[in-house]
């Protein structure tokens, strides 16, 4: 199970002697840490009181105290907004969730965003990946022109599938679609910007059907030929051989 608890860098006294709070977050052997800007005297620091490390011999503890909970409850949000996601409490995920949290997240138009996405793309990808970006953009525009950036979320992905589904597209096509939304949020998050935690969801997925294979005998591989080839001659149509 992760925990994390308030303890003092005992590797840095300021002046005073005084030393930092800092959380340490620990799972499974992995541990990450976190400044609280809090400074104390370590006489005044109690770490078996975790809901009030900082006693009250040391002025201003109540302030230092509030500080440390801060830190502890971004850590608790964080937890379980990874929770929501279905990932693994890592030490790392935990400590780049908290700094993304330090950044104010960018905000853009969806579908010029999807445009400089595409421009991007232009120098590293084939013409006709390209243009399967353009019909992307332009079926997510014919679903709701007025899409924004943080709002695809599971609602709006469901809602997507069942667009494309009355309008008679294969699951195949519709995943492909879907597979190029994800790598576009991906790119949107990659470069600042506010998006939905729930493309990280595993019910956020590409859909996929698995293709009928038939299975011929030799007898009937042979008549099927032999009347492709009637077919073919009849129409004129020249058979080359391989060689």
């Amino acid at each position: 199970m992760p925990s994390y608890r308030a303890s003092l860098k005992k590797d840095r006294l300021n002046k005073d002697g005084y030393q930092l709070v800092m959380i340490t977050y620990s799972h499974q052997g992995k541990i990450a840490r976190f400044s609280t800007g809090a400074r104390c005297n370590p006489k005044y620091f109690n770490p078996n009181n975790q809901d009030a490390p900082v006693s009250s011999g040391q002025q201003g503890y109540t302030r230092l105290n509030k500080q440390i909970k801060v830190v502890k409850d971004r850590i608790s949000e964080i937890l379980e907004k990874i929770s929501y996601l279905k990932m693994k409490p890592e030490a790392w995920l935990v400590k780049e969730y908290y700094h993304l949290s330090d950044e104010k997240p960018k905000t853009a138009n969806f579908f010029e965003l999807f445009d400089q996405y595409i421009e991007d793309r232009k120098p590293t990808r084939a013409k006709r990946t390209i243009h399967g970006y353009k019909v992307t953009k332009g079926i997510l525009n014919s679903y709701n022109p007025n899409l924004r950036i943080n709002a695809v979320s599971l609602i709006a992905y469901e809602g997507l599938v069942n667009y494309m589904a009355s309008d008679g597209y294969s699951n195949n096509y519709i995943g492909t679609i879907v597979k190029r939304l994800k790598a576009f949020l991906r790119y949107a998050r990659n470069h600042g910007y506010d998006v939905h935690p729930d493309i990280d969801r595993p019910e956020f997925k590409v859909l996929r059907e698995k293709p009928n294979i038939i299975y011929l005998t030799q007898e009937e591989f042979e008549a099927l030929r032999a009347k492709m080839i009637r077919i073919l001659t009849d129409n004129h149509v020249e058979i080359i051989y391989p060689n």
